[in-house]
């Protein structure tokens, strides 16, 4: 009787789905999101992108400018972008090269994982920050 060495697909078929489920198991619990006076500057330090969205102050002095939402991987030794449940190296402006340097403020904010379509873009401020719903008449 010859023996095959094969694996077995159900096994291979189980440790693909648990591996591809470790992204937002890597994620912090908490991210920053920094605020910006201008678009100019926001995309100086996050570059051309969609991800300097206007959002309310909040205390009537009109609209400020939200970045996205990142953390610092040490071992990368550059900011993380937050999108989705997924996080990605910022490749883009000054943030990239060493941290946002024309924010006007920053906050603490809380990191949705996982989700799809726009459950995850509603917990996640649009996606992009905290811009909200998408632009559009309506």
């Amino acid at each position: 009787m010859k023996h095959s060495k094969q694996v077995p697909l159900i096994l291979l078929g189980a440790f693909t789905a648990l591996t591809g489920c470790g992204k937002t198991d890597d994620l912090p619990t908490t991210a920053k999101q920094d605020t910006y006076a201008s678009v100019d500057d926001c995309r100086k330090d996050w570059g051309s992108g969609n991800w300097c969205n206007s959002t309310s102050s909040g205390h009537g002095g009109g609209a400020v400018y939200a970045g996205p939402r990142y953390y610092w991987d040490r071992g990368l030794g550059q900011p993380m972008i937050i999108e989705n449940g997924e996080a990605r190296p910022a490749t883009d402006g000054e943030a990239s090269r060493g941290g946002p340097a024309h924010a006007t403020g920053s906050e603490s904010v809380a990191v949705v994982r996982g989700g799809f379509g726009a459950t995850a873009h509603g917990g996640e401020g649009g996606g992009h920050g905290g811009g909200g719903g998408e632009s559009g008449g309506g």
